[in-house]
């Protein structure tokens, strides 16, 4: 998963099924503090989710797909 990416959340809770696009990423080698990489994304309805770990998310469309 890259910056661009569109993205859903796909967790069972009522925001599964939730379109948003990955607006940065981050990952244990730029923040020692974290163990694993983390996506911050921006839903559909403006609001930006934090930390969301890649078993959260699952991409619907790259920005490398024609």
């Amino acid at each position: 998963m890259r910056v661009g990416d569109l993205v859903m959340w796909i967790q069972q809770d009522h925001h599964h099924g939730m379109i948003g696009i990955i607006v940065d990423i981050e990952t244990p080698e730029n923040n020692p503090a974290f163990n694993r990489t983390t996506y911050d994304v921006q839903w559909a309805d403006g609001v930006i989710g934090f930390e969301l770990r890649e078993d959260e998310l699952m991409v619907v469309k790259n920005d490398t797909e024609v």
